[in-house]
């Protein structure tokens, strides 16, 4: 999987994190890497720029599914896959104490939903929601994505959000 960003002034070294968990920590200033060591699955990678007095706040995320050491980016179009929903838009959260609330909005047509987390299935939702309430997810940095289901298909993915649990 290759990796690339573009690193605030001052930057002297990078970390890249892959659901949530520190994977490289990085001693000099880059703008790229590849990860040739990632399991099968979704996986969601974030990076931060260290200045040599700290840690600056996760990039933007970049979700994948690696199989048999290829990866694909998930789509981030809201262009229904063969006879899928569209993606559901506007994923935002907010988090108070260890509770995470994911709320967006569906395309029409949707009759479920899936809640990922770190691109790994969380839940379904059995019925078309809007919102959800995670109250235990692990402590640290975390990325949630949701797809729209409708009677056939599994729609693309949302727009990421990334929470800290402390």
């Amino acid at each position: 999987m290759a990796l690339n960003w573009v690193n605030p002034a001052g930057t002297t070294g990078n970390r890249i994190y892959i659901n949530g968990v520190l994977r490289t920590n990085l001693a000099t200033a880059v703008s790229s890497t590849t990860d040739t060591n990632a399991p099968s699955g979704w996986h969601t990678y974030n990076v931060t720029a260290d200045n040599g007095s700290g840690e600056g706040t996760p990039s933007n995320s970049v979700t994948v599914f690696i199989q048999a050491a290829a990866a694909t980016t998930v789509p981030t179009s809201t262009t229904p896959k063969s006879g899928g929903s569209g993606a559901p838009t506007g994923l935002s959260a907010s988090v108070q104490g260890t509770t995470v609330t994911l709320t967006w909005t569906n395309p029409s047509g949707t009759h479920s939903n899936h809640i990922y987390l770190n691109g790994i299935l969380r839940t379904t939702l059995a019925a078309a929601a809007t919102s959800y309430t995670d109250t235990n997810p692990p402590a640290g940095w975390h990325t949630y994505n949701v797809t729209a289901n409708n009677a056939t298909n599994e729609g693309p993915i949302s727009n990421s959000v990334t929470v800290y649990i402390p």
